[in-house]
């Protein structure tokens, strides 16, 4: 119920259904995991990188690694820690099943962390995917609560000529 929220753009009221399901069944990987990317939606960036841990805790071969691990890209880029950002989303992209949000988070991690050709090379794999791709259809795929996080990434993305 928690994802079905978010996905429909309601990531507050996500969290509640997210964090009795995990109360409910704390091992559930796939939850906590839920939970995670709501928490840094919501901006809630501590929740977000602690729950994205634990869920690659719970599931290491899990079929949403790459996921998990973008969660935990975005957790340190919106926190300040750009290095640490560009190398997990480089992480997240290079994991099996990445997809082109998950590249585009990759580039806006180098795009901060000032390492222009690889952030250009992000986004150029981006485009590859889906040569029409862009800020906006990123943005509502994944809608950022956090005035300053949705700039961050709109400002690094427009830099890319995203």
């Amino acid at each position: 119920m928690g994802r079905t929220h978010w996905l429909e753009g309601r990531v507050e009221d996500s969290l509640d259904a997210l964090r009795q399901s995990t109360r409910l069944s704390p091992n559930y990987a796939q939850g906590v995991y839920a939970s995670a990317w709501a928490e840094t939606l919501s901006g809630n960036l501590a929740a977000g990188e602690r729950d994205a841990r634990l869920a690659l805790r719970l599931s290491p071969l899990d079929p949403l690694r790459f996921a998990m691990i973008a969660t935990r890209a975005l957790t340190h880029m919106l926190a300040g820690d750009v290095e640490e950002g560009a190398r997990l989303g480089a992480q997240a992209a290079n994991t099996p099943g990445a997809h082109k949000h998950i590249a585009l988070i990759a580039a806006t991690g180098c795009a901060l962390a000032g390492m222009k050709e690889e952030a250009q090379a992000w986004a150029g794999r981006a485009r590859a995917l889906d040569p029409a791709i862009g800020i906006e259809a990123f943005l509502a795929s994944f809608p950022f609560a956090d005035p300053a996080a949705r700039e961050t990434i709109t400002r690094a993305l427009a830099e890319l000529g995203l």
